[in-house]
């Protein structure tokens, strides 16, 4: 029980900050990126540009099954497609599409929530690999 609270917990303050940083990115500046990029390493502990250079079956090796590892997969797939707009090159948005859909694969099949949101982000983003 207490492991599942701070699951929660961890989540609700990532979505705490990121709110924030997206505050920032509204205001159609390029203020947001730094605080952006601070979030991989305090919620996940890793570098932001080991993350994005990793190929998609390195994923699986990073993270068991635990449900903690499912949610540092929630939290970088939300970081990923935030990320999304901030790539000039078609090629680098390409990538990155495809490691969100890989990861919203992966939590589908290790969770056991239903997300509304997750389904019509992989149908867009399909559609733009399209």
């Amino acid at each position: 029980m207490i492991r599942q609270d701070y699951i929660l917990a961890l989540i609700e303050h990532f979505f705490e900050c990121l709110a924030i940083v997206l505050g920032l990115k509204r205001k159609k500046t390029q203020d947001h990126i730094v605080p952006l990029k601070k979030l991989y390493t305090q919620f996940l502990n890793l570098d932001r540009e080991y993350l994005l250079n990793m190929e998609l079956k390195e994923f699986s090796q990073i993270w068991s099954d635990a449900p903690e590892d499912l949610a540092k997969a929630e939290i970088l797939s939300e970081l990923f497609y935030q990320e999304l707009t901030t790539f000039n090159t078609e090629t680098d948005r390409h990538n990155l599409i495809n490691k969100v859909l890989f990861l919203y694969d992966h939590i589908d099949h290790q969770s056991n929530t239903l997300s509304l949101e997750r389904m019509e982000r992989r149908n867009t983003l399909t559609s733009y690999l399209s």
